[in-house]
């Protein structure tokens, strides 16, 4: 039985490449994964939809939030600050060489860095939040 709960936050869900559905098959294989697609609420104001996933976050007993980065306006250091500080915290990235500044700036809130960029793993590790992916503790 699987003892770590992770939740994905989405900006919204693809159509084209369903790069959501990449990332929940390649974590459910150690973690109960459970997501939340922020575009499903657009809405209701940006507390509103923090204050759904922290519902989700203690309802579903959440150990780690993973953030969709890359050129998501909503996903910025305010509103990651606001989830719930009872979980690790974590932004994944696919663009980052051309989004790190904005990245860069999101990423100080949060426990640690996901890219597969080698340039943008150095970048990272440089001020210390690139780690390697957390593992389960069962």
């Amino acid at each position: 039985m699987l003892s770590n709960n992770l939740l994905f936050i989405f900006k919204d869900r693809k159509s084209v490449t369903l790069n959501h559905d990449f990332w929940i098959d390649k974590f459910q294989i150690k973690y109960n994964v459970f997501n939340f697609f922020i575009n499903d609420k657009i809405q209701l104001s940006n507390d509103k939809i923090i204050a759904e996933i922290n519902k989700i976050i203690s309802k579903e007993k959440i150990n780690i939030v993973l953030f969709e980065g890359d050129h998501a306006h909503i996903i910025n250091d305010e509103f990651i600050s606001k989830v719930s500080n009872q979980v690790k915290k974590g932004i994944f990235l696919g663009d980052d060489m051309v989004w790190h500044l904005v990245n860069l700036i999101s990423a100080q809130q949060c426990d640690f860095v996901l890219t597969s960029e080698p340039i943008s793993s150095y970048k990272f590790q440089e001020i210390g939040l690139l780690k390697k992916m957390l593992k389960s503790h069962s």
